[in-house]
């Protein structure tokens, strides 16, 4: 009777890796996943590994199942360890450029979701003192009651501003009332407002990504004193509180 061989692959889809030599198995019949205890099924899939089967006849050579055709166990093998390995760099490498990327931003408040398209945080950094929330108020320099279109936190002249999203410059502007300003257009429609700035360090239709600097603060425009207004659209331009997405209390 013809012989042959059955191996197993296991595809590490995060980086943790078995070697593949543990998996082959010589045997007179066939052995699938199906074969292999519920308890070792369950810890297998848990761990992320998903399951390839080749089988072999008795020279060593696929005859079923094959990454291509006519490959040995020990190039299958080969194979699987190069693919692993190529995964488990490309996941350690992008990880490490999140960690170096996420350690360059300073910005305020682990986001909730692994996605940076959706405004998160503060735009500065240190948990600075919020002078006024969103809301109705006595404007400070009009002395009449209107609403605040935004959060004013207290900072000084010059402190740095960060975008608190990935996104495209929609304007640098300057105007009577923002002063000097940004206005960056996110994800679902989505826009942040910067204002009453010292300069912008970006500029319209430029690309920007979460926690990148993209302006130093200053008093220009109606203002009292220095401060960074951060203000927020919704996608029918209306504005809503940021507070709902800086996770701090108003």
């Amino acid at each position: 009777m013809k012989g042959f061989y059955v191996f197993y692959i296991i595809v590490a889809m995060y980086p943790t890796f078995v070697s593949a030599e543990s998996f082959l198995k010589a045997t007179s019949f066939p052995k699938t996943f199906d074969d292999v205890p519920f308890v070792e099924q369950m810890q297998i899939l848990k761990e992320g590994y998903e399951v390839f089967e080749s089988e072999y006849d008795n020279k060593g050579v696929c005859i079923k199942n094959c990454a291509y055709a006519g490959i040995t166990i020990e190039e299958d093998i080969a194979l699987t360890k190069y693919n692993t390995e190529i995964a488990m760099k490309e996941v350690i490498e992008y990880e490490q450029n999140v960690q170096a990327n996420n350690t360059s931003k300073q910005i305020i408040s682990t986001p909730t979701t692994a996605s940076y398209d959706i405004p998160t945080g503060e735009p500065v950094k240190n948990l600075p003192r919020i002078s006024s929330p969103f809301g109705p108020r006595i404007h400070p320099v009009k002395g009449v009651r209107q609403p605040h279109q935004g959060i004013d936190y207290a900072v000084a002249s010059d402190t740095p501003v960060y975008t608190t999203a990935n996104g495209t410059v929609l304007r640098v502007f300057s105007d009577n009332s923002c002063g000097n300003g940004i206005t960056i257009e996110h994800a679902v429609g989505l826009k942040t407002i910067y204002c009453h700035l010292h300069r912008s360090l970006v500029k319209e239709g430029e690309k920007v990504f979460f926690g990148q600097q993209i302006a130093l603060s200053d008093n220009t425009g109606c203002s009292t004193g220095p401060h960074l207004h951060y203000g927020m659209k919704d996608k029918n331009n209306g504005f809503i509180d940021p507070s709902e997405f800086t996770h701090r209390a108003k």
